[in-house]
Parts: structure tokens; C-alpha cells; sequence
């Protein structure tokens, strides 16, 4: 039986309709599977977060003669949370294996095993994941957090070798790289090769553009350029950072170790100039007797005997400081 037009338009209409119905259940499905795999890696980021809430300690200060840290430790806290990130990023690994969320989770969990102090476990998804994505974006922060997980290992020289490599490889964007070559300035510094840790600093300061650790950096670029006698740059340095917008502790230290650097570089009249606007500023009354002290350095390093006895009286009255009454705002009588 031959069909005529009208059947034919029928026949075409409802295979469309039968074709549009299984597209529709496709799509469908594929949407919530997408959306199943996006919110279980946002649930996961999340309590990533909330762990690093809880983890990330204050930011450690230096005692004096020791270098500072880039980047802290982790912290006790946040363990739960960080347990509840590996399962739920783990959940998209096995059950999605081919999504769009797979390398992100694959970080997320080394991470979260990086601050759960879980060392080699984060190791091992870190050449997971640049066995996964070689030289491009994953696998370059995978580069850097290994780098970093080494670093609290104590393996320097490992590092070193591994970091080095892996910065020669692929084309790096800036940002991984500058924190790669920073956290591998780190690494010379404690392996004792401050020349190569100059160069890496002077390279990456600039391009480094995390506000919080910028300042950290530019200290420890000071303090390496003091250990290379180069007092008049690491000055510079200190200033930078004592004007940036850091935590007060920081911005003292590298004020005090301006002056400092002044008084090795043989201005002595900048180096008091300095601490005496210190002294008389009101918000560094807790530190008055550490500038005291430092005024009283300055003023002995010079061959005029009337400097060296103010020195001593200096030191003296430093002494007999109470901190306790520099709090309540009375000085010791001079």
C-alpha cells in the first residue's frame, strides 16, 4: 500500500516526535549527571575550605637571626573536614571518571592530604595527577604543592632537583611558576645555596601577586641579601615591606631590621633617625626596650667616645625597662 503525502507527513511527524522523546531522556539524563558531579565537587570544595578555616595557624614571625617562612606549616585543625573533602572528591574519580571534574578532584585530594599532614599520601596524588595532565595547569600546581610537601618532609635536595626539572618542562603560567620558584627559593635557603636563592627571588618578587605572602617574601629577599652583605638593597626591601599592608608584627620586625641594615651599610644618622621616630611612636610602646637597644648599637658604632658613653647609658636604662610599665605608659626616669 502506497501512502500519500498526508501519511508520509503523519510517518515523519511521529518518528520526530519518538526521536525528540529519546533525545529529550538523553539530555536529561547527561544534565543530571552533570549536575550530580558538579554539586558533589563543590560540596567537596567547601569543606575543603571550612578545614582550611580551622587549619591555617597565625602567621608565624621569625625569632631573631632566623629566616622566615613563605609559607606556613599546616595547622592541627580541620582534620573532619578534610576527611569528608577525599571522600567526596573521591566519589567523582570512581563514579565519574570521565568528567570535567576529575583533575580538580584529584588536586583537592592531595591537598587535603597535604593538610592533614599525611605526607606521602599527597605525594602520591600529585604524580597522579601530572601523570594525568602532564605539563598544563593541574600538573603544574601539582609541581608546586609537591614541592611543598617536601619542604615539611625536610627532603631539600630532592626538592631542589625535582622542582628544577619540572620548571624547565612545558610552557608555565606565571603565577604557578612564580610560587613554584618561590617555595624552590625556599628550598635553597635551608640547603645553604643563597646566591642561587637571590637570583630565584629576584626573578619572581615581581610576578608573585599573593597580597598576603608578597610581604614574606620581600622579607626573606632582604634577609638573603643581608646574608650577601648587600645591606643598601635589603634597606630598600625592609622599607617595602614595613609600607605594605601586612600584619603589624612584620611591619615592625622589618623596620627594626632596616635600621639595621642602615647601621651595617655605615649610616648611622639614618639608622637613629629611623628608630628615634620609632621610639617616639606611641604603637610600638610593647617594643620600646628592643628599640631602645637597637638605638643603643647604632649609637655605639662609632668611633666618638661621647656616642659610645650615650651608648652605655642607653643599654642601661634599656635594663632597668619594665614592660609592664611601658604598657601603662610611664618610662624609666633618666
Amino acid at each position: 500500500m502506497r501512502l500519500g503525502s498526508a501519511g508520509r507527513l503523519w510517518l515523519m511527524a511521529l518518528a520526530s516526535v519518538v526521536l525528540l522523546q529519546g533525545c529529550s531522556t538523553r539530555v536529561g539524563k547527561l544534565y543530571f549527571d552533570f549536575r550530580a558531579y558538579f554539586n558533589t565537587y563543590y560540596n567537596a570544595q567547601d569543606f575543603f575550605e571550612l578545614g582550611l578555616e580551622k587549619n591555617i595557624p597565625e602567621p608565624t614571625i621569625p625569632a631573631p637571626g632566623n629566616l622566615i617562612r613563605v609559607f606556613d606549616p599546616p595547622g592541627a585543625g580541620g582534620k573532619g573536614e578534610f576527611d569528608l573533602t577525599i571522600q567526596k572528591a573521591a566519589s567523582i574519580l570512581r563514579d565519574h571518571e570521565h568528567s570535567s571534574y576529575v583533575l580538580p578532584s584529584v588536586l583537592l585530594i592531595g591537598k587535603a592530604y597535604f593538610y592533614r599532614g599525611e605526607y606521602f599520601a599527597a605525594i602520591q596524588k600529585f604524580q597522579e595527577l601530572r601523570t594525568l595532565d602532564g605539563t598544563g595547569r593541574y600538573g603544574q600546581e601539582a609541581v608546586f604543592w609537591q614541592s611543598r610537601t617536601l619542604y615539611e618532609m625536610g627532603n631539600h635536595l630532592e626538592a631542589i632537583e625535582f622542582t628544577e626539572q619540572a620548571l624547565l618542562e612545558g610552557n608555565w603560567i606565571p603565577s604557578i611558576e612564580s610560587k613554584t620558584a618561590l617555595i624552590l627559593a625556599e628550598h635553597h635557603t635551608i640547603a645553604g645555596d643563597i646566591a642561587t636563592a637571590v637570583d630565584l627571588l629576584t626573578l619572581t618578587i615581581e610576578q608573585f601577586d599573593d597580597d598576603r605572602l608578597r610581604p614574606r617574601a620581600q622579607f626573606l629577599f632582604a634577609q638573603m641579601l643581608e646574608q650577601e652583605g648587600d645591606y643598601a638593597f635589603a634597606a630598600e626591601v625592609y622599607r617595602d615591606v614595613a609600607a605594605s599592608k601586612t600584619i603589624f608584627e612584620l611591619q615592625y620586625l622589618a623596620r627594626k631590621n632596616q635600621a639595621a641594615a642602615l647601621r651595617k651599610l655605615g649610616e648611622r644618622e639614618a639608622s637613629l633617625e629611623l628608630l628615634t621616630e620609632m621610639f617616639e611612636d606611641d604603637k610600638y610602646r610593647d617594643q620600646f626596650p628592643e628599640i631602645r637597644l637597637e638605638i643603643g648599637l647604632s649609637l655605639v658604632d662609632s668611633t666618638s667616645g661621647e656616642s659610645i658613653e650615650e651608648s652605655i647609658q642607653w643599654h642601661q636604662q634599656t635594663l632597668r625597662m619594665d614592660p609592664r610599665r611601658l604598657r601603662n605608659g610611664t618610662l624609666p626616669p633618666e
